[in-house]
């Protein structure tokens, strides 16, 4: 595990760090096929190694800070479905951090999604495993792929689009049985208050962080929103915070999609044109001033809305450490 937290270092150096964006849909672009319904980019990690590697790259030379690894929907389920071992898909999952720092990445976060994605049923928008008796279950799914993945040693781990409040409390639960790498936590919501499952996102993070004893979370949020609910959703997660032990400290992570919705039939995103670079560097300043500071995109943010956000979040942190003095 790296001894020294680069994220952090970055975030103390200038104010604010950039997350990349849509893998899957540059993804795409690079290799010119659709993506594997089972696996969706961790098929790449199979046979396409270059591809991966250009992706990461693209979104590091439009500026951001932090390169999250092909492993979103990567599970053994998956890997055993396309004929690999056990061996082969832990060799993959640490592949998967290589070829991320490959890319020049200044971080590696460990992309590791939800149950519902190794479900490859769209279940990150519609859950179908609510419940707290389901969280023995989650926990031991996730802890299994969370041990493949630190053993290729990424920067920071990165929980995403979690649809539900149980399996928030599963990972943070499964966070607690070794010394692992810091993680963010981010959570899937259809409102500007909701989770997919419907759950009020305050109450998800409050329950996350209060199974979270080791203070292995070190920051939490939402991603895959339709952008109009992040600022929103920004007040909800910094309500939840205000209930934290003084000795404890948070940072508020936040990466929407660009607008459009997603058909679980079809496997595409649909309907409405998506967000433009404008629109989403006026979000980014916005989201600043609200208070996240790890902020970047979801799924169908280009490179060119990464450059777009950094640029913006250069001249809000600029201002605001102006005005500091």
């Amino acid at each position: 595990m790296p001894e020294c937290d680069v994220l952090e270092a970055l975030l103390e150096r200038n104010g604010v760090v950039v997350l990349d964006g849509g893998f899957s849909g540059e993804l795409e672009k690079v290799t010119g096929r659709p993506l594997d319904r089972e696996l969706w980019t961790a098929a790449a990690l199979i046979d396409s190694r270059n591809a991966v590697v250009e992706v990461h790259r693209r979104f590091c030379e439009a500026g951001a800070n932090v390169a999250t690894t092909a492993t979103y929907q990567a599970s053994f389920e998956g890997f055993a479905k396309k004929g690999l071992s056990e061996e082969q898909a832990r060799v993959l999952f640490k592949k998967s951090v290589a070829l991320a720092r490959e890319a020049g990445a200044a971080v590696v976060a460990g992309s590791l999604g939800p149950y519902a994605a190794m479900l490859a049923d769209g279940s990150e928008y519609q859950p179908a495993y609510v419940g707290e008796e389901n969280i023995p279950m989650l926990k031991g799914w996730h802890q299994k792929r969370l041990d493949a993945l630190v053993a290729g040693e990424p920067d920071w781990l990165a929980f995403e689009t979690i649809p539900c409040a149980s399996e928030g409390r599963a990972i943070a639960a499964a966070l607690q049985e070794a010394n692992y790498p810091p993680a963010w936590l981010t959570f899937c919501c259809k409102s500007g208050t909701e989770l997919a499952s419907g759950e009020l996102l305050t109450e998800a993070v409050s329950h996350a962080l209060q199974a979270d004893q080791k203070y292995c979370i070190r920051a939490i949020g939402f991603n895959c929103v339709a952008p109009e609910h992040a600022a929103s959703l920004i007040c909800c997660v910094r309500k939840a915070l205000d209930s934290l032990p003084k000795d404890r400290t948070l940072h508020i992570v936040a990466y929407p999609n660009a607008g459009k919705q997603w058909n679980s039939t079809s496997a595409q995103w649909v309907n409405g044109t998506g967000a433009t670079v404008a629109a989403f560097q006026r979000q980014a300043a916005e989201l600043y001033d609200l208070g996240a500071r790890l902020i970047g995109g979801c799924c169908q943010v280009t490179p060119a809305m990464i450059a777009g956000i950094a640029d913006s979040l250069k001249l809000s942190s600029n201002q605001a450490r102006k005005n500091a003095c």
